[in-house]
């Protein structure tokens, strides 16, 4: 995991969550459910 800034985008874990979004998107699934899966999926996750 890296920080290279104050930016929301600017660390791996923001990016890694944003492209498990958009990954679930591309798989068809709609938005209120993606977002549920990926809240449920990283609850846990700290820095």
């Amino acid at each position: 995991m890296g920080i290279w800034g104050a930016k929301l985008y600017q660390d791996d874990l923001a990016i890694d969550i944003k492209e498990e979004y958009i990954g679930k998107l591309e798989r068809g699934l709609d938005n209120q459910k993606a977002l549920e899966e990926v809240i449920k999926e990283n609850k846990n996750t700290t820095k």
